[in-house]
């Protein structure tokens, strides 16, 4: 009698956002790739996921204006999207705005990776150069996990990672709420919108 083999999962996983968001940088640190400069228009990158039978394909869009149309064409055959905002940024602003208006159409879960958190543990404050304490950064958190938070609520989104390129699990953790997120919302339909639980 042969041995039965699992079935394979495929996962399309669309990166969007904001230029300089930090979404091509995620996907480096997630796949080891140190040694890639600059997304072009899109980039597709195959990884299994643990030791599973689940692979993502990644695909890194292009934050500008000026290849939307060309970027939307990745849209179609999501499964989920991860919405990346700078965390200095993360309120609504009018090209989340825009954004949200696009993502809606294909009525696909939308996971929001709040990035660069790792701007909110800095030692110094950038602009007055005053010293951080520890309070100000847990402050600092809270009032980004609070965004979020709102944010997910108010746009009806899947949920939230937060995630700094600085921390590896925080990113691993983003990898894994996009496959947790597709086996419950799209495999069974039925997730709450939630954190991750990373936080």
């Amino acid at each position: 009698m042969p041995i039965e083999t699992p079935k394979e999962t495929v996962i399309k996983v669309v990166f969007v956002g904001e230029p300089n968001s930090g979404k091509s940088e995620i996907i480096k640190k997630h796949l080891k790739l140190d040694h890639i400069a600059k997304p072009t228009v899109f980039d597709t990158y195959r990884i299994r996921h643990g030791d599973s039978n689940t692979f993502m394909n990644i695909c890194d869009t292009n934050g500008s204006e000026e290849l939307a149309r060309l970027v939307k064409m990745s849209y179609l055959d999501a499964d989920v999207f991860v919405l990346c905002i700078e965390c200095v940024n993360a309120k609504d602003n009018l090209h989340f705005q825009q954004l949200m208006k696009e993502l809606r159409r294909p009525n696909k879960p939308i996971i929001l990776a709040v990035t660069k958190c790792d701007k909110t543990v800095r030692g110094r404050d950038e602009q007055s150069g005053e010293v951080v304490t520890s309070d100000m950064v847990t402050s600092n958190l809270e009032l980004v996990r609070n965004n979020a938070h709102e944010m997910v609520n108010k746009q009806k989104l899947t949920s939230y990672v937060l995630v700094s390129n600085k921390r590896a699990k925080s990113v691993q953790a983003l990898f894994d709420e996009v496959v947790r997120v597709y086996f419950d919302e799209v495999v069974n339909r039925g997730v709450e919108r939630s954190c991750c639980g990373c936080c």
